[in-house]
């Protein structure tokens, strides 16, 4: 027994190694296999997308293994091209590093297909991390090389590129005509597949512009297209249409598609798609006031977003978690998360970045149009050539008899007409005075009448001084553009409650100066008569009396009568604040920092689309010696300085920032000499208003 045992030892060791070897030989041949069929994709006649397309298919190990032993710089471009799609929704920052390596490549060898996909995938990268500037920048570098190519299907990606950006931006009218351009060209290619993609980009337009109607009908269209050519439905027409429905309240069916679409996110392991989907997922919660659940939520897609650094979604999911809180009365929670969007938001968009992204979109129209009539003018300068030559004899001959009838010509005609004019002259001369005189008239008896409407709006408006009677401390600086205004300032008590108002009027000057009385009225009557303290509220009930006064009617809704307002409230032994704004926000300063309060993005007095909106009521604790500050646009946007460019909001910033410390009417000669300062010699362009109260 013992003696035979060695021997089964070295027969198992044998068949272990035959077993080994075998496996061994399964898997090196699985690879070559692998191997073989990159070779044979990249061997294939067909379209650069069409090869990077099918090498996407192939594992991430095989293609980095042959990258590393592939020679053939092209083929290398393609290998790392597919890498950078299999990662484009999984990890995002890996898709940007074989972004940038395969760019490298493609600049090498001069590469223009290649050059043209990736600057598709950058600008998809880029937008997608919120960096627009550079995303525009190399959509239109595409662009560019997809027109010399003349590549429609090229250029279909490119302009719905810029179509989602501009959407980003909430620049509709822009992203609307880019996102058309791409559809009328799929239809005409006839390339069905990419419809369900583009008609929902339509889609998601119409609803971020708020017309949910009609992005309801381009969504459900994408689906019909999409089960048509039996295609899975996208998540991002998934969570739109759950969009579309919740806004038209529809919970139930909203919350089934918010399902679908986050199923669809995690099995493609698409994070910032995952974390838009809770997102709204989180909105959906508010609605339905589940604010366990909406916090939840909103923490997954924060988490998610500032794993994979995109910004605009950290921006998103920290504005959803302080409504959330603040709801919930969890103000400390609410102040954070409010600290959070304030300090990012800034770096998602800057108005730097918005002009360099409208300089380069120009600077591409400008190139193009340049070069279409450089090659017109060629094409006429060879016909005007050929045509010269055949016509140069006859011309010789005529010229001399021409040259003659035209001197003789003109001599009479001369004459002629110098008879004529000093006739009409002394006529017009006469003319002129008389209506001199009617116009100096006219112009006496308006002026006249405008002053009178300036001492009515002013009896109607409260002595600047008053506001110290209200609150403990405070400053109005009012500067009408023309006699009378269309700003207004307005502050009243009720019990306890101190409110004030900055309001900017559809128009300055007369048309301006009837808007301020009306709305001075409606605040006061919402007040005094209805006993309505609530911002939100107090807003609400002035939108239906402006468009009872104004007689306005859905279909009037392109007439806009109406006007941009910050209101406050003011409960001094709660010491909270209650904030209500039609596109005006609330600055308030504490401690060395700014915070800010914005209003809703749509008016008081004008319809859009067919709903009346219902203004928002927020409310925020404050603190003893916390300053607020309400203005209008007029102060920002005052041309001026040593470029005679705007003031802009940020310098504003800096200006309350450095003098916050100071006495409140001190604060106002300030910011009056630095307005006037900036100005210098330039027109004054809009009513200023500026107004600050300190807790």
């Amino acid at each position: 027994m013992f003696a035979v045992y060695p021997k089964v030892i070295m027969i198992r060791k044998k068949a272990y190694l035959v077993i080994s070897l075998f496996f061994l030989a399964q898997a090196s041949f699985a690879f070559s296999s692998q191997i073989t069929k990159i070779d044979s994709i990249l061997s294939l006649e067909i379209t650069y997308l069409e090869q990077v397309g099918m090498l996407k298919d192939i594992s991430s190990k095989t293609l980095e293994e042959a990258l590393k032993v592939e020679e053939n710089e092209s083929n290398k471009i393609k290998i790392i091209n597919a890498l950078c799609w299999k990662n484009f929704s999984s990890n995002p920052k890996k898709a940007l590093e074989y972004a940038k390596m395969k760019m490298e490549l493609a600049e090498k060898i001069k590469d223009k297909d290649a050059l043209g996909v990736g600057y598709d995938d950058f600008g998809y990268l880029y937008k997608n991390t919120g960096d627009y500037e550079k995303s525009i920048d190399y959509f239109l570098k595409s662009l560019k090389i997809r027109e010399e190519k003349k590549d429609s299907t090229g250029i279909s990606v490119c302009l719905n590129g810029i179509g989602g950006l501009y959407t980003k931006m909430e620049r509709y009218s822009e992203a609307m005509k880019y996102l058309l351009r791409t559809y009328q060209i799929y239809l005409k290619l006839g390339e069905s597949e990419y419809l369900p993609s583009h008609v929902g980009n339509i889609g998601s337009c119409y609803l971020s512009m708020g017309n949910y109607d009609k992005a309801l009908e381009y969504f459900l269209l994408a689906e019909h297209y999409a089960d048509s050519l039996k295609q899975e439905q996208t998540a991002t027409n998934l969570s739109n249409t759950g969009s579309a429905f919740m806004k038209k309240q529809q919970y139930e069916k909203a919350n089934e598609y918010f399902l679908k679409a986050l199923a669809a996110t995690q099995a493609r392991k698409d994070m910032p798609e995952e974390a838009s989907v809770l997102i709204e997922l989180s909105q959906l919660n508010i609605a339905q006031k589940n604010y366990s659940e909406a916090i939840k939520n909103g923490e997954k897609a924060l988490k998610l977003a500032e794993e994979n650094d995109l910004k605009d979604i950290i921006l998103n999911a920290a504005n959803t978690l302080a409504e959330i809180y603040s709801k919930t009365g969890n103000f400390q929670k609410a102040f954070e998360y409010q600290k959070k969007y304030s300090e990012i938001k800034d770096t998602v968009l800057t108005e730097a970045s918005t002009r360099a992204i409208t300089e380069m979109n120009t600077k591409y129209e400008t190139e193009k149009k340049e070069n279409e009539i450089k090659i017109q003018n060629l094409q006429i300068n060879e016909q005007d050539l050929d045509l010269k030559k055949k016509q140069i004899t006859i011309y010789a001959s005529l010229l001399g008899i021409l040259l003659l009838c035209v001197v003789t010509f003109f001599i009479f005609r001369g004459y002629k007409q110098k008879q004529r004019a000093n006739k009409l002259l002394g006529q017009k001369n006469t003319l002129i005075e008389q209506q001199k005189k009617q116009v100096e008239e006219k112009n006496k008896d308006i002026t006249d009448s405008i002053r009178y409407a300036k001492r009515l709006q002013s009896a109607i408006l409260k002595p600047e001084q008053d506001i110290s009677n209200y609150f403990k401390d405070g400053f109005v600086l009012f500067k009408p553009k023309d006699i009378v205004s269309g700003d207004f300032y307005w502050f009243e008590k009720f019990g306890n409650v101190s409110l004030i108002s900055a309001a900017d009027c559809t128009g300055h000057g007369v048309p301006g100066a009837f808007m301020s009385i009306i709305g001075c009225n409606l605040l006061s009557q919402a007040v005094n008569e209805h006993a309505i303290t609530k911002p939100g509220a107090i807003l609400n009930s002035v939108n239906k009396g402006l468009l009872k006064a104004l007689q306005q009617k859905h279909e009037d809704a392109a007439v806009k009568d109406g006007m941009d307002i910050a209101l406050c409230s003011f409960d001094s032994e709660k010491m909270m604040v209650e904030f209500a704004g039609a596109y005006n926000p609330m600055w308030i300063l504490r401690d060395g920092k700014l915070i800010e309060i914005k209003g809703d993005k749509f008016p008081v007095g004008a319809f859009v689309g067919e709903q009346q909106r219902i203004f928002t009521n927020r409310e925020f604790p404050v603190e003893k010696n916390d300053i607020i500050y309400f203005f209008s646009d007029g102060y920002a946007d005052q041309f001026g300085g040593p470029s005679g460019k705007k003031f802009k909001y940020a310098r504003m910033r800096e200006m309350f920032l450095s003098n916050f410390k100071k006495p409140m009417k001190e604060q106002r000669e300030i910011f009056s000499k630095i307005i006037e300062d900036w100005k210098g010699k330039l027109e004054q362009i809009d009513d200023i208003l500026l107004m600050g109260i300190k807790i």
